[in-house]
């Protein structure tokens, strides 16, 4: 017979948090010790896809059901994995408390995950364990970092409004466009290698959330996709 268990329906972006949007690193930590000292035993996360303004910043209106959401990874988490300095993270915006401002935090996201990606390329680049991810996610990864690459570029421009052999996916125009938009597109590889990274047990960091989660018995059922 399967023991009964309560928890708490609770979106990663809706904790606190000093950036603009809950995310995967202190208070994600503090809210399992919570968790644990109310005796709850599970924790639904709901979606974490990437989200965007033109859909309502909706997880369930996604560029893709396999990528994660960039904008839930941890600026202190990324300090303390070196890919950025502390000073990095003192100039932000001004966030509002009650909500999320998704255009100032994606702003804001998206130059400190520039600076993370330029500071650890070679790093990433000889490491075995984002060399394996890259393997793991092929089926996907490439076309969905070119694609989000290519939205920047077009600023935000629907993909049918390309430049037609884009948009007809010629091979030709899509190796151009790649060799184009290189750094881009790793960018865009290396945040999603980071993401995992802070969101599921590896050999890159010995402590992090799913280990804590593991450690003290606690479940998260229904939406959590514990694989990217």
């Amino acid at each position: 017979m399967k023991r009964r268990g309560s928890g708490v329906l609770l979106h990663i972006t809706s904790l606190p948090s000093s950036y603009g949007i809950g995310d995967l690193g202190p208070g994600a930590y503090r809210f399992t010790d919570f968790l644990v000292e109310a005796q709850q035993s599970h924790w639904q996360v709901l979606p974490l896809n990437p989200t965007s303004l033109a859909h309502g910043n909706s997880p369930y209106d996604s560029y893709s059901a396999f990528a994660g959401n960039p904008l839930v990874i941890s600026p202190d988490l990324l300090v303390q994995e070196g890919f950025l300095k502390r000073d990095e993270l003192e100039e932000r915006p001004s966030f509002p408390k009650g909500s999320v401002e998704y255009k100032v935090v994606t702003q804001h996201k998206v130059r400190l995950l520039a600076k993370a990606h330029e500071r650890s390329r070679s790093r990433l680049a000889a490491d075995n364990e984002y060399g394996k991810f890259c393997h793991d996610n092929a089926e996907w990864l490439e076309d969905h970092s070119l694609f989000m690459a290519l939205k920047a570029h077009f600023r935000g421009a629907v993909w049918r409004d390309w430049p037609i052999d884009l948009r007809d996916r010629k091979s030709e125009a899509i190796g151009g466009w790649k060799r184009r938009c290189q750094e881009q597109v790793e960018t865009v590889v290396g945040s999603k290698a980071v993401l995992q990274q802070q969101e599921r047990p590896c050999h890159w960091r010995p402590a992090h959330l799913c280990e804590l989660r593991q450690r003290r018995c606690l479940g998260t059922p229904g939406d959590f996709q514990a694989q990217r």
